[in-house]
């Protein structure tokens, strides 16, 4: 067992502040955004770092609810939750069951693929023990946390401004590790991918541009959290809100995006931008679709605006971009779309396999 550098600086913190269960849940969406990190490493496993603020919430608001400390929406919290509550426990039951039923019976894709390269007869085996920790665990801080925000003292906003620092951190973090691949300044790469468990992909490259994935394990899960940034942003600003905070963030989330290169972060974008006017029509805010016009105008006349900058200052920029694009049109083509989408349909075949039941 080792403590890496990042659970050195998070356990004391946990330990200092686990009397303030709030300000667990604002640490745990801070070091959300570092999956790549451990905060414990365990032979070849890494605990992840949001494990460690979690267990400190939950340890300290079940330790109230033994002492008797009720919440004002606990029967509600519990009502909505119950049909979660079912999945959870038939997901369960599933893990243990399914291996088991069809064992040697069907071929499944592992966890680890590496260590085999193909697929595998079914059996039950220690990522199915994993998993269900890691479920239980996350099902469990849902309720609890639910229950604890209804207090009439817990300020949501100050969770949302602690979301927006998240994305202003992998921001800078995706600047630093772009001046890193380009002019060879410092990273702190084992500070950020100390999980050995995780496969991490720091030194792709998109042509002549390095794909950037911050203090993610690829470029495609920054871009992925990115865009949840942007989009967010992009609608409480067309709401009205005046956060300066966020205002700023929408066009460095989305600068910090592109320089991921990763089509499902550009897919991801292209959806949300289409599902605009649909969430404004159907939350009833229909202001917000004048808001969402003069946004777009505003927005690409930016974007011209910048675009011919770069190209007048720096056109070696156009063929790396003309690279990109392409890479990102014929994505299809590639042999990774075509590995995870061979997955993808070994694993959807599975249910006709085990007459709907699945696999656990």
């Amino acid at each position: 067992m080792t403590v890496p550098m990042f659970g050195i600086v998070l356990f004391p913190i946990c330990l200092l502040f686990w009397a303030r269960p709030f300000l667990m849940l604002q640490l745990l969406l801070l070091v959300g955004i570092f999956p790549a990190a451990a905060a414990l490493v365990l032979g070849g496993l890494g605990v992840q770092p949001t494990m460690v603020p979690a267990l400190a919430f939950m340890s300290f608001v079940l330790l109230q609810w033994i002492l008797g400390v009720h919440y004002p929406g606990d029967r509600t919290v519990m009502s909505l939750c119950f049909p979660f509550i079912l999945v959870v426990t038939w997901t369960l039951l599933a893990s243990l069951i399914m291996p088991r039923l069809f064992m040697n019976q069907v071929m499944v894709w592992p966890q680890k693929t590496d260590a085999v390269g193909g697929r595998v007869l079914l059996g039950p085996s220690f990522g199915n023990i994993s998993q269900d920790m890691y479920l239980v665990i996350n099902a469990t801080f849902l309720v609890l946390a639910a229950r604890f925000l209804t207090r009439s003292d817990i300020r949501i906003d100050r969770l949302y401004r602690t979301f927006l620092l998240s994305g202003w951190c992998v921001v800078a973090i995706c600047i630093w590790q772009f001046a890193h691949r380009v002019a060879g300044v410092p990273f702190a790469d084992k500070f950020f991918y100390s999980n050995p468990g995780w496969a991490v992909l720091d030194t792709q490259m998109a042509g002549p541009v390095p794909r950037i994935n911050a203090s993610f394990s690829e470029p495609a899960a920054c871009a992925s959290f990115l865009s949840e940034i942007l989009f967010s942003c992009v609608w409480i600003v067309l709401q009205g809100y005046s956060i300066a905070f966020a205002r700023w963030l929408i066009p460095a989330s989305a600068l910090a995006l592109a320089c991921t290169t990763s089509t499902t972060g550009f897919i991801t974008v292209g959806a949300e931008i289409c599902l605009l006017p649909v969430a404004a029509i159907a939350t009833g805010a229909h202001k917000v679709l004048g808001n969402i016009t003069r946004l777009m105008l505003l927005g690409a006349a930016i974007s011209g605006c910048a675009i011919l900058v770069v190209v007048t200052v720096a056109p070696q920029v156009v063929p790396a971009a003309k690279f990109v694009y392409q890479s990102t049109t014929d994505k299809k083509d590639s042999q990774s779309y075509q590995d995870r989408s061979q997955v993808d349909h070994d694993s959807m075949s599975l249910v006709g396999e085990t007459y709907g039941l699945g696999v656990g």
